[in-house]
């Protein structure tokens, strides 16, 4: 069966996506972008099969508009992407298709994604290196690559340093405790901000000898 599109109506609520009719009957809404890509005007005639490409080239603009406004927002990964796409009920494959279009053409990349979100970790809130793994876990990103990033990014001098940031100014609000109370309300607090035992430990003793030490 043969269709003739015989006119083309810019829609009143929607100006970038137009109305196509045979006749009288509407036959589909599209956006401009698929007005263009199958070359479609008044007078041209298309198949059934031609119909059901433009419906599918129709659900992948869908898609692909869906994914522009989430990137418009904040840098994503690509698993965060494709699960909020999904979310929307989009059709996997049709995200799929557009998730590898964008990290071909570099507007989604797990690699500068984790190297942002750590270095946001580390110099915005001081995290230790384990909340920033999970972190980005959740997000996707594989856990050989994770090491490999803290190892580049964050030197151990850096993460007692930013250990020892957050011990201090949470000292200042236990000064009316016992040490060891202040022990292990640090060590929990320390450890919730993703730091081992191993590196808050020492910042913990060596700040709370520090208070005893200016007592005396």
């Amino acid at each position: 069966m043969t269709i003739t599109i015989t006119k083309i109506e810019r829609q009143k609520k929607h100006a970038k996506r137009c109305s196509l009719f045979a006749g009288d009957e509407f036959i589909a809404g599209i956006s401009e972008d698929t007005l263009l890509a199958f070359n479609l005007h008044a007078g041209k005639s298309i198949s059934e099969d031609d119909l059901q490409q433009i419906l599918e080239n129709e659900k992948r603009v869908a898609v692909r508009e869906h994914a522009w406004r989430f990137l418009s927002r904040r840098e994503h990964s690509s698993k965060e992407l494709r699960d909020k796409l999904c979310l929307r009920n989009h059709d996997r494959d049709l995200v799929d298709q557009v998730i590898a279009d964008l990290v071909d053409k570099k507007y989604l990349d797990d690699d500068r994604y984790a190297r942002q979100i750590i270095l946001d970790h580390i110099n915005l809130k001081y995290s230790g290196p384990l909340l920033i793994k999970s972190k980005l876990l959740q997000k996707g990103i594989p856990m050989p690559h994770i090491e490999d990033l803290l190892t580049a990014l964050y030197p151990e001098a850096k993460r007692l340093a930013n250990c020892r940031h957050l011990a201090a100014k949470k000292l200042g609000s236990l000064q009316r405790l016992d040490n060891a109370t202040k022990r292990n309300r640090l060590a929990t607090y320390l450890a919730q901000k993703g730091y081992t035992w191993e590196i808050s430990g020492p910042v913990i003793t060596g700040l709370i000898k520090g208070d005893e030490d200016e007592i005396e």
